[in-house]
């Protein structure tokens, strides 16, 4: 009689909600995280980048761009203000000067940032898409969990009582340590 409930039990639990191990969940957990880690060195990759582009315009300003901006200025400078030849030596000219040329720079400069900017904003939208799917998963990996739970109460209830070396959860105890021993062994937390 025992075997017979037996036989009818296996036969009928495949028929039932998809198995769903914990460390499934625990596993899309590690992929959140990664994810996050990811994210935040690829951003940190992006100002290292920018710090350096910065650092050869910044060289290009000063050597190539400044001195035709300058002859350009004087040049200009005189056209506008014919009765006063323009003269880095002179103070006032020399201010002004410098006070249009830092403008120039700044005004590049800014749009040199905004272009880090963006590439950081289209990274934030990317992860975070990314990181919504893998939440998205995980939720239905949770949900997909609690219907086995209900499984297991029903295992139990049965095949549980009729052999108890067969309990769900001594075999969920069992495949549970044969999945952290693998998890581990990828670099993952238990």
């Amino acid at each position: 009689m025992k075997l017979k409930c037996l036989c009818l039990i296996l036969v009928l639990a495949p028929a039932g909600c998809v198995r769903v191990p914990v460390q499934s969940i625990k596993l899309n957990q590690i992929v959140h995280d990664n994810i996050q880690d990811l994210h935040h060195k690829h951003v940190n990759l992006v100002h290292e980048y920018f710090k350096l582009k910065i650092e050869l315009f910044d060289n290009w300003f000063l050597t190539t761009y400044e001195p035709a901006y300058k002859r350009n200025y004087e040049k200009v400078w005189n056209e506008k203000r014919p009765n006063e030849t323009f003269n880095l030596a002179k103070d006032s000219h020399r201010q002004q000067y410098v006070q249009d040329s830092i403008a120039v720079y700044e005004d590049s400069l800014s749009e040199i940032k905004a272009l880090e900017q963006n590439l950081i904003v289209e990274l934030d939208r990317g992860y975070s898409d990314i990181a919504r799917a893998n939440e998205t998963v995980t939720a239905l990996l949770e949900s997909a969990k609690k219907l086995t739970d209900a499984e297991r109460e029903l295992w139990n209830g049965t095949v549980g009582k009729l052999f108890p070396t067969f309990e769900a959860g001594k075999i969920d105890k069992k495949i549970e340590e044969i999945q952290n021993k693998a998890i581990i062994a990828v670099g993952g937390n238990r």
